[in-house]
């Protein structure tokens, strides 16, 4: 795997809006997203991979 792992937690991502569809949790390898969905799933592979993890307080992800 190249680059770094990192792990966003406790945010809300919108993934669709119709119909409406909210994660809470991604993980990042290098410069693309692996995984979006549950904060459990996303904490156990960030343990396993030693991902950094980044609370985000609640905040809303965007893609830029």
């Amino acid at each position: 795997m190249e680059g770094d792992v990192k792990a966003f937690v406790n945010c809300r991502i919108y993934t669709s809006f119709k119909p409406l569809r909210i994660a809470e949790a991604l993980l990042v390898e290098g410069e693309k997203v692996s995984y979006v969905g549950k904060k459990e799933k996303v904490l156990e592979m960030a343990r396993s991979l030693s991902a950094e993890v980044h609370d985000l307080g609640g905040r809303i992800v965007m893609p830029s």
